[in-house]
């Protein structure tokens, strides 16, 4: 069984590998990283009665990886600034996923 943080470093190693790659071959890794938001996002539903906040950070990650990748059109900043922007919401998803984790235990206890 895959577990979250799991998934959280296959999102970021297919990240990292997204950015190394042409502009024009970056589309068909999209699925892979779909896959990986879906399963953080029901892990979020299941686990975490849907968490605001890490909802919004799946949400802005998606975004400006779809930006990245091309499926969106310009929005007028440039694929570093959309891969930082990434990684910002990613490094939120590795605090918020960690933080409800334990917040979850201590409350189980």
């Amino acid at each position: 069984m895959v577990n979250t943080k799991q998934y959280l470093a296959a999102l970021q190693q297919t990240l990292n590998e997204v950015y190394q790659l042409k502009v024009e071959d970056r589309l068909f890794v999209y699925g892979t990283i779909k896959a990986l938001l879906d399963e953080l996002k029901s892990e979020n539903e299941e686990k975490f009665n849907n968490n605001a906040y890490t909802s919004e950070k799946l949400t802005e990650f998606q975004e400006h990886i779809k930006c990245l990748i091309g499926l969106e059109g310009p929005t007028g900043h440039d694929e570093q600034q959309q891969y930082v922007w990434c990684l910002k919401a990613l490094d939120a998803l590795k605090s918020e996923f960690c933080f409800n984790t334990k917040e979850r235990m201590n409350n189980e206890k």
